[in-house]
């Protein structure tokens, strides 16, 4: 008895997969696979998959590589079918259509998943196996409009778990009062397993190409990247908390070689707090990694991370810059030094300033000032005369030490 493959009969067993038990959108591309015969990718407006079938190797095709194995399109693969505006035709698609781009191993067909006007994933099916028909088109028609319907009704049964986690951190963001013992009570019912020691890392997004990229699909890829982290957008900023099991490991974010290459390819600075460990603290952290990110970029350290611990002492002297002139709160030998050398064409303040850099250490003052350790000692001596005192006194030099820190702030020293 020859096989019904028709687009009736497709409808048929469609319907009936969604209303059994073990109905799902992989149920849905398995019985596409079947009548379409060609392989399938269900996918949501970020370019992450919700289904593929059937689970084979394609290694010719970059894209079905990518779906299957990394569960979304890389931001390597993906500015390709962007450029061709691969993602504005299928929006603006109001049936299946064909495509075949010069960069793409075997031609797809395409159909938009909407509810409404709302886009909410699109359909792929690859011509690997045979040649499309137009039965093929109003089969693909009828799996988006089964796969809409399973979309939306996962929504009304708040089916989605990220939506919730997403919701309860942002009530903790928003400085949301919970006792530590509630808070940790609910990351245990939403099954989010944690290390000891936490952190935050908040991601300027300002310079990224949100025209063509959501900021839900570079949250997704940072949260692939970045092991042991949850991301969520929260104010216009893709926010991580990341987990780890020693507190030491608080830098290892800046060694990961995706996110260095990710953020300096995008002009993008990350801002990180100090670790913490109860979730209580989770605004405060926040409060951390964005004022890093605020205060980084003035440090010029050519780096795309900014570590709070590292800018305690420009937070201070951002929040005295508020209330007084930072000049007036300077250290006077300090600018009586500057003064010295502006009226001589010396270099005594650079001296000084390696000085306290290098933790007022003069061998490694003397190699940060490429001299010789006894022009190091001569400079720091004649400093002494210049001002009348010892470079001894803690309380004077620390005072000098957090002048220069103003001095940098308000920009008057580079």
């Amino acid at each position: 008895m020859k096989k019904d493959n028709t687009p009736e009969s497709f409808a048929a067993r469609a319907l009936h997969t969604l209303s059994s038990a073990s109905g799902d959108l992989q149920a849905l591309a398995r019985l596409a696979y079947e009548y379409l015969e060609n392989p399938v990718i269900l996918s949501d407006k970020n370019w992450r998959t919700l289904a593929i079938y059937p689970e084979i190797d394609i290694p010719e095709d970059d894209d079905w590589m990518q779906f299957r194995h990394s569960g979304m399109l890389s931001l390597e693969v993906a500015p390709e079918n962007l450029k061709a505006d691969l993602a504005g035709a299928i929006s603006a698609a109001k049936e299946p259509f064909f495509r075949h781009d010069p960069r793409m191993r075997y031609g797809r067909l395409y159909c938009n998943v909407t509810a409404g006007n709302h886009a909410m994933a699109t359909v792929s099916i690859l011509e690997y196996s045979r040649p499309f028909t137009q039965d093929d088109h109003a089969i693909t028609a009828m799996l988006a409009e089964a796969v809409s319907s399973e979309l939306q009704k996962r929504e009304k049964l708040g089916w989605s778990r990220g939506q919730e986690y997403e919701s309860f951190l942002s009530d903790l963001l928003d400085g949301g009062q919970m006792s530590p013992a509630l808070v940790n009570e609910r990351f245990k019912s939403l099954n989010i397993r944690l290390h000891r020691y936490l952190s935050l890392c908040a991601v300027d997004v300002r310079r990224f190409d949100s025209g063509r990229y959501s900021l839900s699909f570079f949250r997704d890829y940072l949260e692939r990247i970045i092991p042991d982290s949850s991301a969520i957008v929260y104010n216009d900023t893709i926010v991580l908390l990341r987990s780890f099991n020693r507190a030491d490991k608080l830098r290892n974010v800046e060694k990961l070689p995706d996110l260095v290459r990710f953020l300096t390819e995008r002009h993008a600075g990350c801002g990180v707090s100090r670790c913490f460990e109860d979730l209580s603290e989770l605004r405060t952290s926040y409060e951390q990694a964005m004022l890093a990110l605020s205060l980084g970029p003035g440090a010029q350290t050519g780096q795309p991370f900014f570590f709070y611990d590292d800018l305690v002492l420009r937070h201070v002297s951002s929040l005295c810059a508020e209330h007084e002139d930072l000049l007036r709160l300077c250290s006077p030998k300090l600018l009586e030094l500057m003064e010295y050398d502006r009226q001589h064409n010396t270099a005594f303040t650079k001296t000084l300033r390696a000085f306290f850099a290098n933790g007022r250490n003069i061998t490694q003052t003397a190699l940060a000032l490429n001299m010789h350790r006894n022009s190091a000692i001569y400079h720091l001596k004649k400093i002494e005369d210049i001002l009348s005192m010892r470079l001894s006194g803690a309380d004077e030099l620390l005072y000098m030490e957090l002048s220069f820190h103003f001095l940098e702030y308000a920009k008057v020293l580079a």
